[in-house]
């Protein structure tokens, strides 16, 4: 079954289906080994790639 089979039959099932947030091709390996299923946002990735500080949405 490839990744995106797999991602889907999980998110079809009535358990919660985990997910961690990633900016980069580094923090994607890293996360990829213990976690099925990744999400990447735009900004995140584009301010990852350009050096960008966080736009303090939380703090």
């Amino acid at each position: 079954m490839d990744y995106g089979n797999e991602l889907r039959s999980d998110i079809h099932t009535r358990a919660t289906t985990p997910l961690i947030g990633i900016y980069d091709l580094n923090s994607a390996s890293l996360a990829a080994r213990h976690y099925g299923g990744l999400f990447v946002s735009g900004f995140g990735f584009t301010a990852s790639y350009y050096g960008l500080p966080d736009i303090g949405f939380i703090a």
